[in-house]
């Protein structure tokens, strides 16, 4: 346990870190972070299949820092995603003995599933006042995470999803709502008291990232854990002490960040 916390208070400072620098780090940081996330699902998937690995890696990173740069998705991205998809199918024409199908769809599944659901915290951070609204990203999936622990923990009796992840209950999932909540509402509050933002209608604003957030953070985090008991794992790795890999930290994070995006984008129209 010690190590856990010690770890998630090094972890989060180095969190602000990034956040508050420049643009330019958080596209290199995000681009690492789903490289390294990408070649833990790819190794994981080894147990059942014979993923391009170093395909997908390169193509991944490639994609990450171009949405940053670019600033949204568009012509470039598609292309960048065809020629990966022709790439990726010549590769298993060229070496069909070693290569098919399956591992074709798994190289693709990992990249979408990692680079692309993670290429928009690059994106919420170039919209307007995106320095700001980025933080609700990792607000939103780590205060489901804290509050299904702890409410999960005190209160929890009828599990959730037992045959995927024994330990989730019923009580866990809804105590990380409700921190969802009760955080995205408090963090409203000071943009707008303390950074002088104008939110209109902030109140049902929060109620709707708190809850609807949660509970795609809590699918992510369960899709991470339906893939680690399909391919036989504990953890994706250990590169977090504590933690586990880079996807067992950021599961929940991946799905949240488009979420987050397109209510920002639609509270700007």
């Amino acid at each position: 346990m010690l190590m856990r916390i010690l770890s998630s208070a090094v972890g989060l400072a180095i969190l602000c870190v990034i956040l508050v620098t420049d643009r330019q780090m958080l596209y290199f940081a995000t681009a690492v972070v789903g490289v390294l996330g990408l070649k833990e699902f790819y190794d994981a998937m080894k147990q059942k299949s014979n993923p391009l690995s170093k395909t997908g890696l390169l193509f991944g990173a490639i994609y990450i820092l171009l949405i940053g740069i670019t600033n949204l998705y568009n012509t470039y991205s598609v292309i960048l995603i065809l020629i990966m998809f022709l790439t990726v199918f010549t590769v298993i024409i060229i070496s069909y003995k070693e290569h098919n199908i399956m591992d074709a769809a798994i190289t693709i599944t990992g990249f979408f599933y990692v680079c692309v659901l993670l290429s928009y915290v690059p994106l919420v951070r170039n919209l307007e006042a995106g320095h700001l609204y980025i933080w609700l990203i990792f607000l939103v999936g780590w205060a489901s995470d804290t509050g299904a622990y702890l409410i999960g923990f005190t209160l929890g009796k009828t599990k959730l999803c037992p045959d995927i992840s024994p330990k989730k209950t019923v009580a866990g999932a809804v105590g990380g709502i409700l921190f969802s909540i009760i955080f995205v509402q408090v963090y409203m509050i000071i943009l707008i008291k303390y950074y002088h933002m104008n939110i209109d209608g902030y109140i049902g604003i929060a109620l709707l990232i708190g809850t609807i957030g949660s509970i795609i953070s809590q699918i992510g985090d369960l899709l991470a854990s339906s893939i680690k008991r399909y391919v036989g794992i504990k953890d994706f790795g250990e590169m977090i002490p504590g933690h586990g890999g880079i996807l067992d930290r950021f599961d929940s994070i991946l799905f949240v960040a488009p979420f987050v995006y397109y209510v920002i984008t639609m509270m700007m129209l």
